[in-house]
């Protein structure tokens, strides 16, 4: 995803494929890298399948870029935690899921 001059974010690459191995994800970025021999970028941000992260890497090995995990990844796994940790209650499930969002939006370190 890169961003137009509004700051709005636009794909810049598509991987369609009936596999989703770090084989696949690599030959994509490996197009990326050979038309834009110079890309690199500060962030990257997947699931957390290591498919993306190690293929993004084995392309791009010399990347600055730390990963980051999508919010809604990141609340539906705490929500999963939370049923295994407090059983099947999921009204706790939903209430960590709402805590978890409310961090997420978090602009002032004082919300944090």
């Amino acid at each position: 995803m890169v961003l137009d001059e509004k700051d709005r974010g636009l794909p810049a690459a598509f991987l369609i494929s009936s596999h989703t191995t770090h084989a696949e994800v690599y030959l994509l970025f490996k197009s990326i890298r050979d038309l834009l021999p110079t890309f690199d970028t500060q962030w990257f941000m997947s699931d957390d399948a290591p498919a993306f992260i190690n293929g993004f890497k084995r392309a791009i090995p010399k990347t600055r870029a730390d990963q980051l995990h999508c919010q809604w990844h990141v609340i539906k796994n705490l929500k999963q935690y939370a049923s295994d940790v407090y059983g099947t209650k999921e009204e706790r499930g939903k209430q960590v899921a709402a805590s978890a969002r409310n961090i997420a939006r978090a602009i002032q370190k004082s919300e944090f």
